[in-house]
């Protein structure tokens, strides 16, 4: 099982509530409120299509069960590949192992990837991981405007589900603005 959890929020949004008010060209100040949930949920929903954070968090990583590969007639040491999701990683703040009577011991472990894709833990009898690490966010103009864009489809689309209507999934503009940012959580 693999269990990827936000402990925090350490980074703020790139898209202001007055940046997006500008583009959606809303001129009052009755639905600041609004504004700043469709802010956050247009980030969120961008963030869950690249699957990598564009505000930085802290997040911990669980992962139950692994079978460690290697230990070829003893030629090979026993090791786990562990993928980070979410990237970019900024740092990593503990890695650890749960033992047979539930106690976390850290465990040593390597860094690989461009912007620490994946770690390499040696292992004997691990087979319950937690890593805790920050991913750094990404502030580039064109997250900026796919947010913009798809908070102010979601500003637009607010009122209740009528029957008969068309329910839109993501503009094409902004699947094609965050297609450059996916990432794939493969070594």
């Amino acid at each position: 099982m693999i269990s990827c959890q936000i402990d925090s929020v350490t980074g703020s949004e790139i898209v202001t509530s007055s940046e997006f008010k500008d583009f959606a060209r809303i001129d009052t100040s009755d639905d600041d409120t609004i504004v700043a949930d469709i802010i956050k949920a247009a980030r969120m929903k961008c963030e869950a299509i690249i699957n990598r954070d564009i505000v930085a968090k802290t997040r911990t990583l669980f992962i139950s069960n692994i079978d460690p590969s290697g230990e070829y007639g003893e030629l090979y040491r026993k090791r786990m590949k562990v993928v980070l999701p979410f990237a970019p990683i900024a740092s990593i703040t503990s890695v650890q192992s749960q033992d047979s009577n539930g106690d976390l011991n850290t465990v040593t472990y390597e860094s690989y990837g461009f912007n620490v894709k994946y770690l390499e833990i040696s292992s004997s009898n691990q087979k319950n991981i937690k890593v805790v690490y920050t991913t750094s966010g990404m502030d580039y103009e064109d997250l900026a405007l796919a947010i913009k864009q798809l908070g102010a489809s979601y500003y637009d689309n607010r009122s209740d589900f009528i029957k008969g209507t068309i329910v839109a999934k993501v503009p094409t503009n902004v699947q094609t603005i965050l297609s450059p940012y996916i990432y794939y959580n493969e070594v």
